[in-house]
C-alpha cells in the first residue's frame, strides 16, 4: 500500500512539473487539513498505512514552495520567438553553407590574360530547350556577350546579353551553346552539344576509329576565339559504338552542377594582356 502511495506522490510531482498540478494541489490541501483535524479518528490497521503514507506524500510535496513558484511564474516561450529562433538557425546554417562554397572559390585562378569576376546567381531556368540563367554582373564591371561563365567546378556557359548590372548566360544546358573541346589524353577535337529530347550533353563529331573512352576528362580547345582554351568542360561517361554508324555516340558529364549553381566566375579580357605581354615584360 505504501508503494502505492509513493507512486501517487511522484505522479503529484510530474502534474507539477508539467503544469497541470494546480487542481491536484487543492485537493491535496484539501484531504491534508481533513487528516490534520482528525476527522478521520478511527483508524483502521487496513488504511493505517495509507492515510500516513498520503500526509508524508503531502507534507513532502507541499514542503517545495519555493520551487514550485518558481515553476509556476517561470516564463513561457511564445510560438512567435520559437518560430524566429527557428529562422535564425536556418539563416546561421545558410550562411556556414555559403562560407564553405566561398572559401573553395577562393581558390580559382583565372586564365592568363582575363580576369575573374565574381557574381551571384539571380535567376536559373534549366527548361530543357531554354537552360539561361541571370547573374549580377553587367556592364559596369566590364563584362561583354561572349564572355565564358565558370563555376567552381567548371564551364556554365557563354554571356550572351549584358545590362548595366547584370547578365544572361547561356548554359551548356542549351543547344545555342555548342563548345569546341579538346580530349586531355588523346588531344582529339570535338564538339560538346545539349540533345534536349535526352536531356544530356553529347560529344559530337568523333570517328569510330578515333580513340576515347569513359573517364576522358573535355576542356575547351580554344579554336574559334569564342572560349578561351582549357576551361573543363566535362568527363566522358558513356561510349556507344555501332559498325552502321560512321560516328560514336557519347555522353558527357558535366563539371559544373548546374542544379546547385549560387556564385559563378565571369571571365573577362584582363587589359594588362596583350599578345602575351603583361605590364610590359615578355613572356616566356
Amino acid at each position: 500500500m505504501r508503494a502505492l502511495f509513493n507512486l501517487f506522490a511522484q505522479q503529484l510531482v510530474q502534474s507539477f512539473e508539467r503544469r497541470q498540478g494546480l487542481v491536484i494541489a487543492l485537493v491535496a490541501v484539501g484531504v491534508f487539513v481533513l487528516t490534520s483535524a482528525g476527522i478521520f479518528a478511527f483508524r483502521p490497521p487496513l488504511i493505517h498505512g495509507a492515510l500516513n503514507g498520503m500526509q508524508q506524500v503531502l507534507q513532502s510535496g507541499m514542503s517545495k514552495p519555493i520551487q514550485l513558484t518558481r515553476y509556476f511564474k517561470s516564463p513561457r516561450v511564445s510560438q512567435a520567438r520559437l518560430i524566429e529562433l527557428e529562422l535564425e538557425v536556418a539563416r546561421l546554417r545558410e550562411a556556414e553553407d555559403e562560407n564553405y562554397r566561398l572559401r573553395g572559390m577562393l581558390g580559382y585562378k583565372a586564365p592568363r590574360g582575363l580576369n575573374a569576376i565574381p557574381s551571384r546567381v539571380l535567376a536559373l531556368d534549366l527548361d530543357p530547350i531554354r537552360g539561361v540563367a541571370w547573374v549580377g554582373a553587367g556592364a559596369r564591371e566590364g563584362v561583354q556577350a561572349g564572355s565564358p561563365v565558370v563555376a567552381e567546378g567548371g564551364l556554365v556557359g557563354v554571356i550572351d546579353e549584358v545590362s548595366g548590372r547584370r547578365s544572361r548566360v547561356q548554359l551548356l544546358r542549351s543547344n545555342r551553346c555548342p563548345v569546341s573541346v579538346r580530349n586531355t589524353r588523346t588531344r582529339v577535337i570535338g564538339v560538346v552539344n545539349w540533345n534536349p529530347g535526352k536531356r544530356e550533353l553529347s560529344l559530337d563529331y568523333i570517328p569510330t576509329q578515333v580513340e576515347v573512352a569513359v573517364g576522358d576528362s573535355l576542356y575547351s580547345s580554344g579554336l574559334g576565339g569564342v572560349l578561351p582554351a582549357d576551361l573543363p568542360v566535362g568527363v566522358i561517361s558513356a561510349v556507344t559504338e555501332s559498325p552502321d554508324l560512321l560516328l560514336k555516340q557519347i555522353r558527357v558529364e558535366p563539371f559544373a552542377s548546374f542544379f546547385s549553381l549560387e556564385e559563378v566566375f565571369v571571365l573577362t579580357h584582363d587589359p594588362d594582356w596583350e599578345e602575351g605581354v603583361i605590364l610590359g615584360e615578355s613572356s616566356p
